[in-house]
């Protein structure tokens, strides 16, 4: 095998194992985007749009980090290949990640277990379980997305890549 046939399959091999890391390591740096959204309070997408504050200006907790599940369930996702160059960031263990993502505006059916309160003299009264109807209007916090929302993740993302490729050619 002659020198420059050598050095074809060295490149060959380099671009490969590239290519089958690359999903993971695209994916990898979209998690790391959303866990920074979640610490700035703002989505980088075509814009820097910051979180809506609360209603109460008085609470001066972080936005989305009231018992931290959500924000641990985007630290902790999973990132799986799903195929042809392609890659799914899983945020698990919350059911309202995606309401808080994408907004939300409608009614929605409470049921509310039974319970005891106190009366203003102090006697107990059981109250039964009922269901109530809520309108709800949660402001979009968005901070996770696609390439097509966010040119700053997609950017942040190829300067990642070009980092990959200029440590495996130069090592």
């Amino acid at each position: 095998m002659s020198t420059i046939d050598q050095v074809n399959q060295l490149i060959r091999e380099k671009i490969n194992g590239l290519v089958r890391e690359l999903p993971i390591i695209i994916g990898n740096e979209a998690k790391l985007f959303a866990v920074e959204n979640f610490q700035r309070q703002e989505w980088r997408g075509k814009t820097v749009e910051k979180w809506k504050p609360r209603k109460d200006e008085n609470n001066q907790k972080a936005l989305l980090v009231d018992n931290s599940h959500l924000f641990n369930s985007v630290e902790n996702a999973v990132v799986t290949p799903t195929g042809k160059g392609r890659v799914t960031v899983t945020i698990g263990g919350t059911r309202y990640g995606r309401v808080h993502n994408y907004g939300f505006k409608g009614k929605v059916t409470q049921n509310v277990k039974p319970f005891t309160r106190r009366a203003k003299n102090g006697k107990p009264i059981k109250v039964k379980g009922f269901t109530r109807t809520v309108n709800m209007n949660i402001p979009k916090r968005q901070f996770i997305g696609n390439f097509k929302e966010s040119p700053m993740m997609k950017r942040r993302i190829l300067s990642v890549i070009k980092k990959d490729l200029e440590q495996r050619f130069n090592s």
